[in-house]
């Protein structure tokens, strides 16, 4: 996981730099941004909650003084579990932008070094250094140690484990061969009391060192022969030639078995690491399978509710087509309908206030000369139509 303060430009660090690398590794760059601004609300967290400590420490050091004057600390102590209270909220909200800063930090790799190939596959990779290549068998099917162990008979493992466990073995063939013979001189050299002197023991020691010369590397070993029987002692050297081939028949084996375990290991680790990938890849696949069934059913729904909105605003462009005729001529007969409307109610008015007495009756008549026998042919100007 990288260090936050590669994303806080205040603390030195270069945003810049991740954003470049995730672009190299062909990621998404946004998560860049997403850990910048969720690591700004866990720092305000961070900042409130130091705040709201401080503060509690001064509140109960209040609370102190007051209860040592014998004072009254009524309203002081309830401003401490108001703290108090506020300071859990703030630890939870603090904690809870940590996870996410970490969890989002997770999503992001280490930074890419300049000298890597750009590139979304191994195929454009760079050859930094090649060893082996020259005495490596590219055979197909090549036999591991175990099994040539086995096609040369020199050691059955499947026994042994059953027996002694993951590393035993029993002896076969060859090293049985030999068993028999160092056990069968030593016998021989027991039963004659010949001394053989201290056996020599690992190999391993033995070539590791070299030889002392009695009077020079570069002058010739004495070619005398001895008598009969002057150099029986020395037969030690058999036994010695045959534990050491052995032990080193033993350590080959051993180291076998050894390079099988390692080897075995490793597929196991790999082979759990793989099964993970695989796991998580199958849940990514179900949760993405199941996102789109979901979208899918949302897109239903909106081309839905989008089909039903066409049909309503349809409907009411047909309705407002159908009333347009009558809002047109409303509108344009309204003016005349009002001044007619006005001209009725003038009138109206005028009879009511002539009919009550309270108008002036000459008003409404006619401008001729008063003639009495023309009463009955008066006619009244606001009533006509």
């Amino acid at each position: 996981m990288l260090d936050i303060n590669l994303f806080r430009s205040d603390k030195g660090g270069d945003p810049e730099i991740v954003r470049e690398s995730q672009r190299r590794r062909f990621s998404r760059v946004e998560d860049v941004d997403d850990v910048i601004a969720m690591d700004a609300k866990w720092r305000d967290a961070r900042w409130e909650l130091d705040s709201v400590n401080a503060q509690f420490n001064k509140a109960n050091k209040e609370v102190s003084k007051l209860k040592v004057a014998k004072e009254n600390a009524d309203e002081a102590i309830a401003k401490v579990k108001e703290l108090a209270a506020r300071r859990i909220e703030l630890e939870q909200q603090e904690k809870d932008a940590e996870e996410a800063v970490n969890t989002l930090l997770k999503k992001i790799g280490n930074i890419v070094h300049d000298s890597v190939v750009v590139s979304q596959d191994e195929e454009n990779n760079a050859i930094v250094r090649t060893f082996g290549l020259d005495t490596k068998r590219m055979e197909e099917k090549l036999p591991n140690h175990v099994d040539l162990i086995a096609m040369l008979d020199i050691a059955d493992t499947e026994h042994g484990t059953d027996v002694a466990g993951g590393r035993g073995y029993f002896l076969t063939g060859a090293g049985v061969l030999l068993n028999q013979a160092l056990e069968a001189l030593t016998k021989f050299y027991k039963k004659n009391d010949i001394k053989m002197g201290d056996i020599q023991g690992s190999v391993k020691g033995a070539f590791a060192q070299e030889p002392e010369f009695a009077v020079s590397e570069d002058q010739a070993p004495d070619a005398s022969f001895s008598g009969k029987g002057k150099r029986k002692n020395e037969s030690k050297g058999i036994t010695s030639i045959l534990t050491m081939i052995i032990e080193d028949l033993e350590d080959e084996i051993k180291t076998a078995v050894k390079d099988e375990a390692q080897t075995q290991e490793e597929y196991e680790g790999l082979m759990k690491a793989a099964t993970e990938l695989k796991e998580e890849l199958i849940k990514k696949k179900v949760a993405l399978t199941n996102a789109i069934s979901q979208r899918s059913q949302e897109r239903s729904d909106e081309k839905a509710d989008k089909n039903s909105n066409e049909l309503d605003l349809k409907d009411e462009e047909d309705y407002r087509a159908e009333i347009t005729p009558d809002c047109d001529w409303i509108i344009g007969a309204f003016a005349k309908r009002a001044e007619a409307r006005e001209l009725e109610m003038k009138g109206l008015d005028t009879a009511k206030s002539f009919l009550s007495g309270m108008g002036n009756p000459e008003a409404l008549l006619q401008g001729k000369a008063f003639d009495d026998q023309a009463l009955a042919s008066i006619k009244f100007q606001a009533l006509r139509r």
